[in-house]
């Protein structure tokens, strides 16, 4: 895939990454430089995605994150990115991209 302008080096939060086109948007991601944030609801194999990506050369972390609860979000956004305000980065979900 080709992308219109470069995300080297920039924060991306995926999620659903343990499975699907989460886990492929994370790889993707992560293959064209993107430090990736791979999460999942509490139990979801994404520690494994994370090592995956990591043994492929890429950047990512793993975290839990219950996309139904708005205080988990709010705690793995923080967690992960610092404040959203300030952050130039991607989130990927089920719906699409938001840049």
């Amino acid at each position: 895939m080709e992308w219109t302008r470069s995300i080297e080096g920039r924060r991306a939060l995926v999620t659903g990454a343990a499975s699907g086109i989460g886990r492929a948007t994370a790889r993707v991601l992560a293959g064209e430089g993107a430090h990736v944030a791979a999460t999942d609801r509490p139990g979801a194999p994404v520690e494994e995605v994370a090592q995956g990506i990591g043994h492929a050369g890429g950047h990512c972390v793993a975290r839990e994150m219950d996309v139904a609860s708005e205080a988990s979000v709010r705690d793995g956004v923080e967690a992960l990115a610092g404040d959203p305000r300030r952050s130039k980065g991607i989130l990927h979900n089920v719906f699409g991209f938001i840049m």
